[in-house]
């Protein structure tokens, strides 16, 4: 069972596992990344996709908030054709910031790379995108709109 797990240290003892993610049939992650804000908030970002042929498919960025007791709601950041690996997430003026990989595979082994960053607007919080190019990488910058 694929799923990202917590245990918290509280007065001198670990808690139970607890699981975190929403399992589902086939579920794999790939990777994931936390932080914390000023305020102590935690800040939960992931690659989600399903097990095929024991191999990770479908990779989607997903993020949740978390207080130390509860977790919130999932939100689907990005989903796209290739695979979202490589989430990093951080903290700028009260806003989350997530940053990963696309990585598309047209004709075999992994062709192209991509990195996009996404970054917290409005109340609730949604995320907006922006491709960030890398370097030798012939593309143009292009913002989507939230």
């Amino acid at each position: 069972k694929s799923a990202i797990w917590e245990r918290v240290y509280r007065e001198g003892s670990w808690t139970p596992n607890s699981e975190v993610t929403k399992y589902q049939e086939d579920q794999a992650i790939n990777g994931f990344s936390l932080t914390t804000d000023a305020g102590g908030t935690l800040h939960l970002a992931w690659s989600e996709g399903v097990m095929v042929d024991n191999a990770h498919s479908d990779l989607q960025i997903r993020y949740q908030t978390g207080s130390g007791k509860t977790w919130g709601p999932e939100q689907e950041v990005h989903t796209s054709t290739a695979a979202s690996r490589h989430p990093l997430a951080g903290m700028g003026e009260k806003k989350a910031y997530i940053v990963w990989q696309e990585i598309f595979a047209a004709g075999g082994p992994l062709d192209d790379h991509e990195v996009f960053v996404s970054h917290q607007v409005d109340d609730p919080p949604k995320f907006y995108h922006s491709y960030l190019p890398l370097i030798g990488n012939e593309s143009t910058s292009t913002n989507y709109p939230p």
